[in-house]
C-alpha cells in the first residue's frame, strides 16, 4: 500500500511533528490522489471529528490538516473553486494552517473565477 511505502521512513523518528504525521499516514483513508504522488484522505474517529488531512509523499513529515471534517472541508474547497494540490497548500499557508477560504487571496481568486 502506497501510504505505508511513503510513511516507512517516518517510522525510525521520534520527534513529535513525524510521530503525528506517521499517524496521519498510517489511519487515513485516501479518497483522492494527485498526479505528483500526494493525496488527501479522511482519519476516521469514534470522537466525530474525521478530518480531512494532507499526505506529502515526497516530504510524509509534512503531512496536515485541511480541515477539521469531510462537510468542511468540502465547504472550504468550494469556495476556493476546487482548486489542484498547489492551491490547497498554498491556501493553507503551506501546511501551516488549515484551509483558509477568507483570506485576501481566496477573495481575489473568487472575483476572478465566478460562480455565475
Amino acid at each position: 500500500d502506497l501510504c505505508e511505502m511513503w510513511s516507512e521512513s517516518l517510522a525510525k523518528r521520534t520527534d513529535r511533528r513525524s510521530k503525528q504525521a506517521l499517524d496521519f499516514w498510517k489511519s487515513a483513508f485516501p479518497f483522492c490522489a494527485f498526479s505528483d504522488g500526494d493525496m488527501l484522505g479522511v482519519i476516521s474517529s469514534d470522537a466525530g471529528m474525521e478530518p480531512v488531512v494532507y499526505l506529502m509523499h515526497d516530504s510524509p513529515a509534512d503531512a496536515f490538516i485541511v480541515a477539521p471534517d469531510f462537510d468542511d472541508f468540502l465547504r472550504r474547497w468550494e469556495q476556493l473553486r476546487y482548486c489542484d494540490q498547489s492551491g490547497l497548500c498554498f491556501f493553507s499557508n503551506g501546511g501551516k494552517s488549515q484551509l483558509d477560504p477568507s483570506s485576501k487571496l481566496a477573495e481575489q481568486l473568487r472575483a476572478w473565477l465566478p460562480t455565475n
